[in-house]
C-alpha cells in the first residue's frame, strides 16, 4: 500500500523491529514502501536504492526459501512481492527514461513468475509497461503485441486475457488481499480498454478504485482516477473525464508526485481543448510542461510542446503554434521518434496552409506519411 511521505520514520522503525526478526518478506515490503515514498518526493537517488534493496531483501529470502519445504502459497506470497518491487522499479526507471534497464527489471518480473498460477495480474501490468518502452522507441508492432498479449502471451484474445485475470482475481479473494485484487481489477480494466470495451473497463476501474479507497491507497486512488478520465473520454463524456483528471490532478498534487501530476495535467489540457476552454487548457498544459522539463525525459517535454501547438492552432492563433511544433519537431527528431514526427509534421504542414508555398507543405506532409 502507498503511504504518505509523513510515513517514513514510522517505517524506519518498523524496517529495524522486522529485521531483528527476521521478517525478510515483509522488510522487502517496507523497503518497497520506502523506495515509493521517495520517489513522490522526487528523490530518485533514493527511491532507486530502496527499490533495489527491496528487490535484494526478497532474493535472497526466496533463494534460501528454495532448499527447503514450503508450501504454494507461501512461494506464490513471496515470488508476488518480489515481482511487485521489481514492477514498481521498473515503472520509476520508465518515467526517469532509463528504457533498457527498465526493461531488464521488467523481463526479471516475467522470469521469477515462471509457471506459477495466480500471478496473472502481475505479469499483465509488466507487459502493459513493456509496452510503453517500445513504443517509447517507435516499435509500435512489438509494443501493440505486448498490449494484446497482456496475460495470454500473443493470443490477442481479449475476452481470454480477461477470464486469465479473473483466476488470478479469484485467488486474491481467497487470500483477502486487497491491494492485490485492486492490482488485478487494474490490469483487467487496462486490458480491455485497451481491447477497446469501454464499458467493462470502466467496471473493472470502479472496482479497482472501490479497493484503494478501503485500504487506504492513495497513489493508485489517483491513477485508477486518470483511467477512468482516459476511457469516459473515447466514450466522449468529456465533462465527467475533467472531473476525474482533476480529482488526479489534486491526489498526486498532495502527494507531491510530479510525475503523476504532468500526465493528469496534459491529459486534462487535451479535454479542454476539444470542448473549447482555450486558456484553462493552456494553463494546464504550461503547467505540465513545466513539471516535465524538471523532472521527465526528452519524450514527455516533446509532447507537452505538441500539445501545447494543438491548442494554440485549435485557438486560432498559428504562428504560436508554428512555434510550439517546430520546438515539437526539434525534440522528437533528436529522439528519432518516428511516430512523433509524423504527426508533427502533418501539424507543421497544415498550419503552414495559407503561409508557405505548396511545395514546402507537400514536403512536410511527405514527412509526416514517411514517419
Amino acid at each position: 500500500m502507498k503511504l504518505l511521505p509523513q510515513a517514513l520514520d514510522k517505517l524506519t522503525v518498523l524496517l529495524s523491529l522486522l529485521q531483528d526478526n527476521a521478517g525478510a518478506i515483509e522488510a522487502g515490503q517496507v523497503y518497497r514502501g520506502m523506495g515509493e515514498i521517495y520517489q513522490e518526493r522526487n528523490d530518485g537517488t533514493n527511491a532507486a536504492h530502496f527499490l533495489e534493496k527491496s528487490i535484494q531483501e526478497l532474493k535472497t529470502s526466496s533463494e534460501q526459501a528454495s532448499g527447503k519445504q514450503q508450501t504454494k502459497a507461501a512461494a506464490r506470497t513471496l515470488c508476488r512481492e518480489l515481482c511487485r518491487s521489481l514492477l514498481s522499479l521498473g515503472l520509476f526507471l520508465l518515467e526517469r527514461g532509463d528504457l533498457d534497464l527498465a526493461r531488464e527489471k521488467l523481463q526479471e518480473c516475467h522470469t521469477q513468475v515462471g509457471d506459477q498460477e495466480g500471478m496473472d495480474g502481475l505479469l499483465s501490468e509488466a507487459n502493459l509497461i513493456l509496452a510503453q518502452i517500445h513504443n517509447r522507441r517507435s516499435d509500435l508492432e512489438r509494443g501493440l503485441a505486448l498490449n494484446r498479449e497482456a496475460l495470454e502471451f500473443a493470443k490477442g484474445d481479449h475476452d481470454r486475457a480477461a477470464a486469465s485475470i479473473k483466476r488470478g482475481i479469484s485467488l486474491s479473494q481467497n487470500e483477502d488481499d486487497k491491494l492485490d485484487l485492486a492490482q488485478s481489477y487494474k490490469s483487467l480494466g487496462n486490458v480491455l480498454y485497451n481491447g477497446g470495451d469501454y464499458h467493462r473497463a470502466l467496471e473493472s476501474y470502479q472496482k479497482s478504485l472501490l479497493l484503494c479507497r478501503q485500504i487506504g491507497d492513495e497513489e493508485g486512488t489517483a491513477r485508477i482516477y486518470n483511467n477512468l478520465g482516459n476511457v469516459l473520454q473515447f466514450r466522449d463524456q468529456t465533462a465527467e473525464a475533467a472531473e476525474y483528471y482533476k480529482l488526479a490532478v489534486a491526489i498526486f498534487s498532495r502527494l507531491n508526485n510530479q510525475f503523476g501530476m504532468a500526465a493528469c495535467m496534459n491529459n486534462l489540457a487535451g479535454i479542454l481543448e476539444r470542448d473549447g476552454k482555450y486558456d484553462e487548457a493552456l494553463d494546464y498544459a504550461y503547467r505540465s510542461l513545466e513539471k516535465r522539463k524538471k523532472f521527465s525525459g526528452k519524450s514527455g517535454v516533446g509532447f507537452s510542446y505538441y500539445r501545447i501547438a494543438m491548442i494554440y492552432q485549435a485557438k486560432g492563433e498559428l504562428e504560436k503554434a508554428l512555434g510550439y511544433a517546430r520546438r515539437s519537431i526539434r525534440i522528437r527528431e533528436e529522439l528519432d521518434d518516428k511516430v512523433g514526427l509524423a504527426y508533427s509534421n502533418l501539424q507543421l504542414a497544415e498550419l503552414r496552409m495559407g503561409t508557405e508555398n505548396l511545395a514546402d507543405i507537400f514536403d512536410y506532409c511527405d514527412q509526416g506519411e514517411r514517419g
